[in-house]
């Protein structure tokens, strides 16, 4: 397998060079920035969302396409605080060696339009 890639070096090459790191209402708690991802991708954080339902998305840097897309939900349902979720996420194997941002979000309760969001530059391996 190719020599594991540095997150200097990967953050040289990839397309998002200032992600929102942080909106206050979701984090990502153990997804390093710039770091080299395995599928699947599990990671976890915490999210203060209406219904504790979001969005968790990959996408890709060179059409920005959306790899995959799935719901995800906090695993207490508290309103006005953060609450903890674990999720995993898959790509096909054919996106290996893309450069990638993992998303999250909420979409508004009014209007549907997206919120919070917050992004992690990865490699997928």
């Amino acid at each position: 397998s190719p020599s594991q890639l540095t997150s200097a070096q990967i953050e040289a090459s990839h397309c998002l060079k200032d992600p929102i790191v942080n909106t206050g209402n979701i984090t990502i708690a153990d997804l390093a920035h710039y770091s080299e991802v395995s599928n699947p991708i599990t990671f976890s954080g915490t999210a203060n969302v209406f219904e504790g339902s979001f969005m968790v998305r990959i996408v890709d840097c060179e059409n920005g396409q959306i790899i995959n897309e799935t719901s995800a939900q906090t695993s207490a349902g508290d309103v006005g605080i953060s609450n903890p979720y674990s999720i995993t996420i898959t790509y096909p194997n054919s996106y290996a060696g893309h450069y990638a941002t993992i998303e999250a979000y909420d979409l508004s309760a009014m209007d549907g339009s997206m919120q919070d969001l917050i992004q992690v530059p990865v490699y997928l391996k």
